[in-house]
């Protein structure tokens, strides 16, 4: 699918979604682009809020740029997701390569990397691992776009919280915050966001 164009297999919720994110993934469909969002803290697939008169494959090719620098072609459309629980809405995702820009960090965007799915990151937002597993499904094996519900509960903003403070923990215990902090970069280190196996992808 080319950019602005629409996604073969879209599925219709009989409403208008609330929001757009893109799983960009690398051209031999082995890592994807997440990015950390400074608030609330954690890491995520690029994407945000659909506009009043705006299609879905608009915003989120605008959204892709505006908080990461990149121009996104959209190849296909994984799913629709329905939030329950502490949220009533209804979110959209879709797949796809890097097409041109450069990489930058935004106010929305504090960091962006490619990890491989098996590495997700501890302090990636829970409901968007299964988003990038059914996105990887959509991309290698032709899958049929999913029609989800994912519950929000506090439990789960607890669980997610204390995943923060463990990361916190082993920075602090790794001697960063006693003084070996200087020099060190959040986008280039680790330790301090928690994603892992971090290898670039060349912008075409």
């Amino acid at each position: 699918m080319s950019r602005g164009g629409r996604a073969r297999g879209s599925l219709s919720t009989g409403e208008r979604p609330s929001g757009v994110s893109v799983a960009i993934l690398d051209r031999k469909l082995r890592r994807v682009l997440i990015q950390l969002r400074p608030f609330p803290p954690g890491w995520e697939l690029p994407g945000g809020h659909l506009g009043q008169s705006e299609s879905v494959e608009d915003c989120a090719v605008r959204e892709v740029l505006e908080e990461c620098g990149l121009v996104v072609e959209l190849k296909g459309f994984v799913g629709s997701y329905r939030w329950s629980g502490l949220r009533h809405v209804t979110d959209l995702v879709y797949w796809g390569h890097i097409a041109g820009g450069t990489r930058r960090r935004t106010l929305e965007s504090l960091s962006s990397r490619f990890v491989e799915p098996t590495y997700l990151p501890k302090t990636l937002f829970p409901w968007y691992r299964e988003r990038i597993e059914d996105a990887f499904a959509c991309a290698r094996d032709n899958a049929t776009p999913v029609q989800r519900t994912q519950e929000v509960s506090w439990q789960q903003v607890g669980f997610f919280g204390s995943q923060w403070l463990e990361a916190t923990r082993a920075v602090v215990s790794s001697g960063v915050a006693a003084g070996r902090w200087k020099g060190r970069h959040p986008e280039r280190d680790n330790s301090i966001t928690g994603a892992k196996n971090v290898e670039e992808e060349k912008t075409r």
